[in-house]
């Protein structure tokens, strides 16, 4: 395990012209654009139900129309070329936030996606949208873990875009 001294000799090697400063700073609000557009849904597990943070489909495409245009452009094109049903990708994948050189297991989390498939860079991380983030072990406390999680989005997903 890397002490946090050594972590920042590490990282002071990594980036000479930021010796002796803070690694990560926290903005006060990412993305306040993107705050009207967060949801919360119930997913099953013993004891109370699991409260599950998520975006809007709907009002996350608008926001992110407006606020990159590559985005918009895409969507444009991908609409004229194949119409207003679009098949959607949906991906999961667990990080571990704060220092990766001494990560501890009480911040990992798992992320929630999606993109269009039929997107012309599905490449660009910058495309996809983010739905939600939630903490791994509050993951594996419900019944079913990741697949009911996944599962009650999906469905708040499908009733929301019919």
């Amino acid at each position: 395990m890397c002490s946090s001294d050594l972590c920042r000799q590490v990282v002071a090697l990594l980036h000479p012209e930021d010796a002796g400063r803070h690694t990560c700073v926290r903005p006060k609000d990412v993305h306040p654009e993107a705050l009207p557009c967060l949801r919360d849904i119930s997913v099953e597990r013993d004891g109370t139900p699991l409260t599950v943070h998520c975006m809007a489909l709907s009002a996350l495409i608008e926001a992110k129309i407006k606020l990159c245009p590559l985005f918009a452009a895409c969507m444009e094109r991908m609409y004229k070329a194949h119409g207003p049903k679009q098949p959607l990708i949906f991906y999961a994948d667990d990080t571990q936030g704060g220092n990766t050189l001494a990560a501890t297991a009480t911040r990992k989390s798992t992320l929630i996606y999606a993109a269009f498939l039929n997107f012309e860079f599905l490449h660009l991380e910058s495309l996809w949208l983010t739905l939600s983030v939630i903490k791994a072990s509050d993951v594996e406390t419900c019944k079913g873990g990741l697949a009911s999680v996944a599962s009650g989005l999906l469905s708040f997903y499908k009733q929301e875009t019919e």
